[in-house]
């Protein structure tokens, strides 16, 4: 009878009684088929035809010798035996235990093993370091030293532990391991791109719910991303620089957030192009003159072609090739 994680491993004995005058029934343990070394003996009832051996020896596979002899006043009765019992001894606690979540599957326990190989493992789950909450118990054969708990709920913290069994006993049970169940994260949300320079592009964003590992930004030059490029930036961040980009380039940008329960959908897509502004055109100056309580002004005029400039800046100089002395004011 194989050991549990409670008890040992006990041998059960039967056999029919045919002696109409024994007052005992004689069952004997030996460590050789001679029965020469250390025997163990049980006294039984006359009318006995079965018995359970509660401690046999457990020393890795080394056998037990069973026989079993009517007794009475003149002595014992030939011995019935032939039962041989061997016992697998006790494993070695298991050793590099490793709790991981598996985005998609679960949470993957990995083990090692050495020593006496067992037969099986006894995986252990539970809501409290104590295994006293939610208890519940996997048995998985040998040789296998990894296991997938498919059944978890996210956002919850689970405590494993694994121990090794042959029908000789359990071994103790491997460190605790423990982890909390992440969801994959809510998607980024509001991502926007201006240029900072000839070479940069400004991003920023706001993150989507859950826990973050880390960020996913690509950027390519198409709005399919047929190619991209990946970036990562920290993930704590709201806001990136790319300083990867060049003049004369429309840049698109998305952005995804991973954890170790999967990747958030994608972010809505930023475009930004790295151009230089168009001219102003039509430029014209109208000289206002100076009138007995001012000065004389220039009134300046232009088209302004440009989508995408930042500011206007006018530029008066002493001489046409604008070498001398300049002045000059920028608007907005």
């Amino acid at each position: 009878v194989p050991a549990t994680l409670a008890t040992g491993p006990s041998v059960n004995l039967a056999w029919s009684n045919n002696a109409t005058n024994a007052v005992s029934v004689l069952v004997e343990r030996g460590t050789n088929a001679a029965f020469s070394g250390t025997v163990v003996s049980a006294t039984l009832p006359a009318s006995a035809t079965s018995y359970q051996d509660t401690a046999p020896v457990i020393d890795n596979g080394r056998s037990n010798y069973y026989r079993v002899s009517a007794v009475n006043v003149l002595g014992k009765s030939p011995a019935a035996g032939g039962v041989t019992i061997a016992i697998p001894g006790v494993p070695s606690s298991p050793g590099g235990f490793n709790v991981t979540q598996v985005a998609g599957s679960g949470v993957l326990l990995a083990w090692t093993q050495a020593g006496v190989a067992p037969s099986g493992y006894l995986v252990q789950r539970a809501l409290d370091a104590g295994f006293a909450t939610g208890l519940a118990s996997t048995s998985i054969g040998a040789p296998a030293t990894s296991y997938t708990d498919t059944t978890v709920v996210t956002d919850t913290l689970y405590y494993y532990r694994v121990a090794a069994f042959t029908t000789g006993g359990y071994s103790p049970f491997s460190a605790v391991g423990s982890l909390t169940v992440l969801a994959a994260p809510g998607a980024p949300g509001a991502l926007a791109a201006s240029v900072q320079s000839a070479t940069s592009i400004a991003l920023s964003w706001t993150p989507g719910t859950g826990t973050v590992s880390t960020y996913v930004l690509q950027r390519s030059t198409n709005a399919a991303f047929a190619t991209f490029t990946t970036l990562n930036p920290a993930s704590t961040a709201t806001s990136f620089v790319d300083t990867g980009v060049a003049a004369g380039n429309t840049y698109y940008y998305r952005l995804a957030a991973s954890n170790a329960g999967g990747t958030s959908p994608y972010s809505n897509t930023a475009v930004q192009g790295v151009y230089a502004p168009a001219a102003p055109t039509t430029f014209a100056g109208v000289l206002v003159p100076a009138t007995p309580t001012a000065v004389p002004t220039v009134n300046l005029t232009w088209a302004n072609g440009a989508t995408n400039a930042t500011s206007v800046v006018v530029t008066r100089a002493t001489n046409a090739a604008f070498t001398g002395t300049l002045v000059t004011a920028t608007l907005a």
